[in-house]
């Protein structure tokens, strides 16, 4: 009888110890079912990558329209005009892209004789992971051209420029996305510095899904 009652005293204390395993990994996976919930609230479902959460990684192909207004000069009165813009970059999973682009700004009194805007750009643009729109912020600076209307035809001066640009987009899927922005640009203009605001949509393709390797 003593030894029966040393083998239940035993289990006992086996159930004991095996009760206090199950009840202190409890709180991990809880934890770990929160930290997924809260994930899929906030957005980072859209951006998972096969690296992890975050966007989707790869190349990009972004283009963009939208107005552009040169800000007063002198007496004379600005003109809106259209905004247009294309961009190759690579997008990382932690929203950072590099890019090089090209933009034309539009027309204007402001310039001699109606000339227009064309910039080509190399930049970077950081978005926010996890948010649904996701705020970003870029920066870009190149060589901007010129063309001046004149009686023998187009002529282009070689300026710099560069903008500062802040926006939001939304995915769409994996691998595309849409997105509104607005820019402000500093340029080298013919009558001294040249100020031009614009805003622009957007709708952009990573190219990512080329490169996946498995499933």
């Amino acid at each position: 009888m003593l030894m029966q009652a040393a083998v239940h005293a035993r289990l006992a204390t086996l159930a004991l110890l095996s009760s206090c395993a199950s009840w202190a990994a409890a709180p991990d996976a809880a934890s770990m079912v929160a930290k997924s919930a809260v994930g899929r609230l906030i957005g980072g479902a859209p951006f998972a990558s096969s690296r992890g959460a975050g966007f989707a990684e790869g190349p990009i192909l972004e283009v963009d329209v939208g107005a552009a207004l040169p800000v007063r000069v002198g007496q004379q009165e600005a003109m809106v005009g259209v905004a247009f813009g294309g961009t190759l970059g690579y997008q990382f999973a932690n929203g950072l892209t590099p890019f090089v682009a090209y933009h034309l700004l539009g027309t204007s009194e402001s310039l001699i004789d109606d000339s227009d805007l064309k910039a080509l750009v190399v930049g970077a643009r950081y978005s926010l992971p996890f948010f649904a729109p996701s705020p970003f912020v870029e920066v870009m600076a190149g060589p901007v051209f010129v063309s001046q209307q004149t009686l023998v035809g187009p002529v282009d001066a070689l300026r710099a420029g560069g903008a500062i640009g802040l926006g939001c987009s939304i995915q769409l899927g994996r691998y595309f996305a849409l997105g509104l922005v607005g820019r402000y640009w500093l340029v080298d203009g013919p009558r001294g510095l040249l100020q031009v605001v614009g805003a622009e949509a957007f709708a952009s393709a990573n190219f990512g899904i080329l490169f996946r390797k498995g499933g």
